[in-house]
């Protein structure tokens, strides 16, 4: 008897997804001129999330207790703030889903182990995820 792999329906939203894949979402937090890059495409900046995850304690637990805490991933880089609508990445026509929060979490799980499933939250398109 052969083992059946779940499979999501194209409506269904995934609860883990593993820190390999999320290292080919794109972070919302790049400078507007830019065109979108994936964490995978931004070593540096996966490099400095790390170290600074070493520093604060955030490398260790995750080592010894997987990513505890979800991810929020939003649906896509439009986001309307004072009633205007900002394009995250102009010209680049980009409408898949970006990183809100959790980018140390995903380049600590993924030097880790990029099999490690990572929690996963969605940000409805209008909430104000700002710091």
């Amino acid at each position: 008897m052969s083992k059946k792999k779940h499979v999501l329906n194209e409506d269904q939203l995934a609860m883990f997804i593993p820190a390999k894949e999320l290292m080919d979402a794109i972070p919302l937090d790049q400078p507007a001129t830019r065109r979108p890059l994936t964490l995978r495409n931004l070593p540096d900046v996966t490099s400095r999330k790390i170290k600074e995850a070493k520093r604060d304690g955030l490398h260790t637990s995750i080592k010894n207790e997987g990513v505890q805490e979800p991810i929020t991933i939003g649906q896509h880089p439009m986001r309307v703030r004072s009633g205007r609508v900002y394009d995250y990445f102009p010209g680049a026509n980009y409408e898949g889903p970006v990183i809100e929060d959790g980018h140390h979490r995903i380049s600590v799980a993924n030097s880790i182990d990029p099999k490690m499933e990572i929690p996963v939250k969605y940000a409805a398109p209008n909430d104000d995820l700002s710091d």
